[in-house]
């Protein structure tokens, strides 16, 4: 967070949030999240989703008076 004044009641804040920034992966095991369909198919058991956030950023301006 960042405040810049401009009078004594007047402000404006600029606010950063980040979620995994260094974009590490967790992969999701099991049987809903791997692909068990098919015994002989060469997608057999790969792991096809992510369970936690991916990269996230998120910028906000507000002005104060």
């Amino acid at each position: 967070m960042k405040d810049t004044h401009f009078t004594e009641s007047t402000y404006l804040r600029f606010h950063a949030d980040a979620g995994n920034i260094l974009n590490r992966h967790a992969f999701c095991y099991g049987q809903a999240a791997s692909n068990t369909t098919v015994w002989g198919t060469p997608a057999f058991g790969t792991v096809n989703s992510q369970c936690n956030i991916p990269r996230r950023l998120q910028l906000a301006l507000e002005l104060f008076f």
